[in-house]
């Protein structure tokens, strides 16, 4: 899978990350309240702000853009800056696979739960699809077990664009004040 191409300068610290969860919240004609999680994991989006871009980059991030097709076809996205993400889903279990891409690069440091419970694992750095690091289990995890994991690294997800719909004539301003939407992809 082709990854967002992030490595221009520009991005200022104030890019805005989002997370949502998926809450049904019922009210009970006293005041009380029931609440059901509709996702275990949240849902993040992302608007990049560019201080800065030449024409030929605006021109690269407008390819891209053409390219996937607006909001159609996903991408890798890797957060551009490093940090620590706790509870990331890595995978679920088949009972066959030993080796799972994590949602990251440039792991430092990791601890890798098998539902919920700290596993023995080998860190395999970018091997992955789009340069992700890798784990690799000497059993493979039973099937239908969730894998998870809290990591120091950049965060990297499956995306798409949140627009559909831009203009060519104003794509490099468009990029500098409102900044691209990216929304993450399950």
């Amino acid at each position: 899978m082709e990854v967002y191409p992030i490595d221009f300068p520009g991005l200022p610290p104030g890019t805005i990350r989002q997370v949502a969860f998926k809450t049904i919240i019922s009210e009970l004609e006293r005041g009380r309240e029931f609440r059901r999680r509709k996702w275990v994991f949240p849902k993040r989006s992302f608007r990049l702000k560019y201080s800065y871009l030449t024409k030929e980059q605006a021109d690269v991030l407008w390819n891209f853009f053409i390219r996937h097709q607006g909001s159609y076809s996903p991408f890798l996205f890797r957060f551009p800056y490093k940090g620590w993400n706790y509870g990331e889903l890595v995978a679920k279990g088949d009972g066959e696979t030993k080796q799972f891409d994590l949602p990251a690069t440039e792991v430092s440091e990791i601890t890798v739960y098998i539902d919920g419970v700290p596993s023995h694992f080998s860190l395999l750095p970018g091997v992955g699809d789009g340069g992700k690091d890798r784990v690799e289990f000497s059993d493979p995890p039973p099937a239908g077990s969730t894998i998870t994991a809290d990591f120091y690294g950049y965060l990297m997800i499956t995306a798409r664009f949140a627009e559909d719909s831009l203009s060519s004539e104003i794509w490099q301003a468009y990029l500098q004040n409102i900044g691209i939407g990216i929304v993450e992809v399950r």
